[in-house]
């Protein structure tokens, strides 16, 4: 049987894997072993990206919850998955002018100018720190679904597996709206920003009932607070940052 140097770990070995650290015989990259990789992550059968799809959708709290038991070879990388939809989504928030519309529908030319300036600033940071925000508000909800099942028993970076999960759900639900919102025509966006809002308290209850094992009233009644609670914060942010940037001023120019 031939004899083969494993590229990895110097081991010298014979057969299809590595008896040391488990890899298969190396050869000389080409464009097909490349192909085949490529493929391989995508259409892999039970954990590919494909597959990892309609699991993320319907069982976001199925899936952190194997990830926390230790389950973690069954299923798509959850955090590399969340990158990629989120860069995604980043892209077509970025290309569409999503944010832009949707304010420009809002305002109808109610708003005074400069309030339309601060608005549009701040949309403008948002469409640019899109990634940014969702990414740092991970842990406030994880922090406040922690206080809110405390009672079972999980830490702080498993409730953030959580929510890794319910972002990941909720930012591929929202690319199908986005996409459905630039076919519609930006006349439609606002209304359907409603949409999302109730799709993200629905997703949540569902990840919670999953996760902790709790009612459905008891899931829904607590993704409504957690969201209620980490909104308001956010708010307190985006006021915070108006302040600052633009002083107390604003405030009395937009009445």
């Amino acid at each position: 049987m031939e004899q083969y140097i494993c590229k990895n770990c110097g081991n010298e070995f014979s057969g299809t894997f590595c008896n040391n650290c488990g890899q298969k015989p190396a050869h000389r990259l080409d464009a097909k072993h490349i192909a085949h990789e490529v493929a391989h992550v995508f259409t892999h059968a039970d954990r590919g990206i494909f597959a990892f799809i309609p699991k993320i959708i319907t069982q976001p709290g199925v899936v952190a919850l194997d990830y926390v038991e230790g389950k973690r070879k069954k299923h798509f990388n959850i955090f590399q998955y969340l990158i990629i939809i989120v860069g995604v989504v980043v892209f077509i928030v970025s290309k569409t002018h999503f944010l832009e519309n949707t304010i420009k529908d809002y305002n109808a030319g109610e708003a005074s100018q400069r309030m339309s300036m601060v608005q549009q600033g701040i949309t403008r940071l948002m469409q640019k720190y899109f990634n940014v925000i969702l990414f740092a508000f991970i842990p406030v909800y994880a922090l406040v679904s922690l206080l809110l099942f405390r009672k079972k028993g999980y830490n702080f970076a498993e409730t953030v597996v959580l929510h890794c999960c319910i972002q990941a759900q909720q930012n591929t639900i929202s690319l199908v709206t986005l996409t459905l919102v630039y076919f519609i025509g930006t006349s439609s966006v606002f209304y359907l920003m409603f949409f999302p809002l109730m799709v993200a308290v629905f997703c949540t209850g569902l990840a919670f009932r999953q996760f902790f094992k709790v009612s459905w009233l008891q899931a829904v009644v607590k993704a409504i607070a957690s969201f209620l609670i980490v909104n308001i914060l956010q708010l307190i942010v985006i006021f915070a940052t108006i302040l600052i940037i633009y002083g107390p001023a604003i405030f009395k120019d937009a009445k």
